[in-house]
């Protein structure tokens, strides 16, 4: 027996699907809607949002031009010469280059500070070595010059 969450989600898929049917088989009045509700936000806000209308009608277009390629893919249709509007990015080849070691592997306590190799030493303070492990822990600087 299915779980309300899996029949819900079941739901949703069989909507969406429909929903997208619906679109692809309506593109023509989808995109007359579109253009009717651009020019009313146009004329409401006398031009103020153009740039954001325009962008919202291009967005939709291309949603619905996305779903009709996907239904040309899916029924074995696609038509030769069409550009696909999100092709598949190639992904860079991670071995060719180098990555770095795991952090156990580059420090294997990181609370202790070790110098690094490739650095001047400091004249100033305690060596690293000398760092305290516990710094919540108020002791003496060995360092400091001793006062009464």
């Amino acid at each position: 027996m299915a779980s309300f969450f899996d029949r819900a989600m079941d739901a949703a898929k069989d909507l969406s699907g429909k929903a997208k049917a619906t679109a692809v088989d309506n593109a023509d009045k989808l995109d007359d809607a579109v253009d009717k509700a651009a020019g009313f936000i146009d004329r409401k806000t006398k031009g103020k949002y153009a740039k954001h209308v325009d962008k919202a009608q291009t967005a939709a277009r291309k949603a619905v031009d996305k779903l009709q390629a996907e239904k040309r893919k899916a029924d074995g249709h696609g038509m030769a010469g069409t550009v696909d509007p999100d092709p598949p990015v190639a992904q860079p080849d991670l071995a060719l280059h180098d990555t770095p070691a795991p952090p156990s592997a580059v420090d294997p306590d990181p609370t202790v500070a070790t110098p690094d190799p490739g650095a001047p030493e400091s004249t100033v303070g305690p060596p690293l070595s000398a760092v305290d492990p516990d710094p919540t822990v108020a002791r003496p600087d060995p360092g400091a010059p001793d006062t009464p």
